[in-house]
């Protein structure tokens, strides 16, 4: 039968402990990393960016996130230098699934090209926010909003934006923050929005989401048609209407196409299932198109697909005001700046991340491992000492019996 002496079994319980460190600290666990959304601002000098972080959750056989944290911040787009910081906020524990808060191809943040300021939703949905455009100061929350935001679109071409919850829709003017109009249906459905102003001035809402895709007048609160999908198809990125407000283009399962306000396809621009983000320019000429490897530039007007690169894992896309340079977000937490044209890289750089997002309930992964090499090493000197105590008690035996 064994006999541990009790330092013996301390030294046991201490490994024990070091170990359980070690499998807790933050590299122990697999780290997620997606910019959400870009958005460039009026002359196209500065990119805004939406950066997201998380760490697994550590539950078996689920899918679940933690310490959940989102960075907004500033970039120069010229040469990806960070320029200053929005706003960083951070969930801590156990999200579950995390959908309010990791949502691919939802937009939260944009700049708003009429005044440049900044518009940023609280995250995970909550109230709205405006920013100044040169510092980090916050000027006001509109006070028209009367619900929750789970989705943005600020119009390119004014200072309104769009907003809404599952049931609940609304536009706001930025620079009174006067409501416009707000629109209420009972699909309760989470959905992505897409608003444009077209030369007459006339405003339009794109509701895209689940099974189906509305087009609402902003003026009259009115919805002007509605297109539906099987569940297997239904667009599962943001549907971008075109300026004659009569065609938009949405990606599903069959594609990315221009539907009619029929429903009916008037043109496709690709036939692959796996596309992740796409993007429009300004002046509605070109599309960008992200699928699982590669990014492709599509000539709208032709439907010929220009240049195509390797790109990988892809999660938005956007154009700059002239459509010289496009700006995509990888899942590693890089964005990359590419001529569309050309397909050149113009510069890469990762995103700034939130400080703090892997720190809050794990330690370093440096203490467990100094305290592991502490361990050791004041086994191996115990160890060494009570060998020599045991060769001086044989070495008196030995002499004793000699004498």
């Amino acid at each position: 039968m064994f006999r541990f002496t009790i330092r013996q079994m301390l030294q046991a319980v201490t490994l024990v402990a070091i170990l359980l460190m070690l499998g807790l600290s933050e590299n122990s666990r697999q780290r997620f990393s997606m910019i959400e959304c870009l958005s460039y601002s009026r002359d196209g000098t500065k990119l805004l960016v939406s950066r997201l972080d998380s760490q697994d959750a550590g539950v078996s056989f689920k899918s679940y996130r933690a310490n959940i944290s989102r960075a907004v911040s500033v970039i120069d787009a010229k040469s990806g230098r960070p320029l200053r910081s929005v706003r960083d906020e951070l969930v801590t524990g156990n999200q579950g699934p995390g959908r309010l808060f990791w949502s691919p191809g939802r937009t939260s943040v944009s700049f708003d090209r009429a005044s440049d300021s900044i518009v940023v939703q609280d995250f995970g949905g909550g109230q709205l926010s405006i920013y100044s455009p040169d510092e980090k100061v916050q000027i006001r929350r509109p006070a028209a909003q009367s619900h929750m935001s789970t989705s943005i679109s600020v119009c390119a071409a004014g200072n309104l934006v769009a907003f809404g919850d599952a049931e609940t829709f609304s536009v706001i003017d930025l620079s009174s923050g006067i409501l416009v109009n707000k629109f209420a249906t009972s699909r309760a459905w989470p959905a992505n929005l897409d608003l444009r102003i077209a030369a007459n001035g006339r405003a339009k809402l794109l509701i895209s989401g689940r099974d189906r895709v509305e087009c609402w007048d902003v003026s009259s609160g009115k919805e002007d048609y509605e297109v539906h999908w099987s569940r297997d198809l239904y667009p599962h990125i943001a549907a971008m209407l075109l300026d004659n407000f009569n065609f938009f283009i949405a990606a599903t399962g069959e594609g990315l196409k221009m539907y009619d306000r029929d429903g009916n396809v008037a043109a496709t621009f690709s036939d692959a299932d796996d596309i992740q983000a796409c993007a429009i320019s300004s002046d509605q000429s070109l599309v960008a198109v992200s699928r699982w490897k590669a990014v492709e530039i599509i000539d709208l007007q032709s439907q010929v697909k220009l240049r195509d690169f390797l790109l990988p894992s892809t999660t938005t896309l956007a154009f700059s005001p002239d459509a010289s340079q496009l700006a995509a977000g990888h899942d590693k937490g890089q964005i990359m700046a590419i001529d569309p044209i050309t397909g050149r890289t113009v510069w890469s750089a990762a995103a700034p991340r939130h400080t703090s997002a892997f720190h809050r309930e794990t330690w370093h992964w440096s203490i467990p491992a100094l305290s592991l090499i502490a361990w050791t090493y004041a086994t191996w000197k115990l160890g060494k000492r009570k060998l020599a105590a045991e060769r001086i008690d044989r070495a008196s035996r030995d002499s004793s019996i000699q004498w």
